[in-house]
């Protein structure tokens, strides 16, 4: 769906997008978690939208969660999307 309207160029507010998953990054649930580190990955691999600018958004966020259990499903996403930036 993202990937669609930035190839088609329709309106896309990548920076909205962006705070919404800086948002619910901090929810409870795992699930959502990794979900959303999967959306920062996607929108990471397209070459046409840099999101490098936003790092720092999510630097915090990502430290907070490796904190918690190194080993768990999340740190480890995390881990795996920090090494792609």
């Amino acid at each position: 769906m993202v990937q669609n309207a930035i190839y088609k160029n329709l309106p896309f507010e990548l920076d909205e997008l962006l705070k919404i998953i800086q948002d619910k990054l901090k929810a409870q649930s795992n699930d959502v978690k990794l979900m959303l580190i999967k959306w920062i990955e996607t929108l990471h691999s397209l070459t046409n939208v840099d999101i490098s600018r936003s790092v720092p958004l999510f630097l915090n966020i990502f430290l907070e969660l490796l904190n918690k259990d190194v080993k768990h499903p999340v740190s480890q996403a995390v881990v795996s999307q920090l090494k792609l930036f």
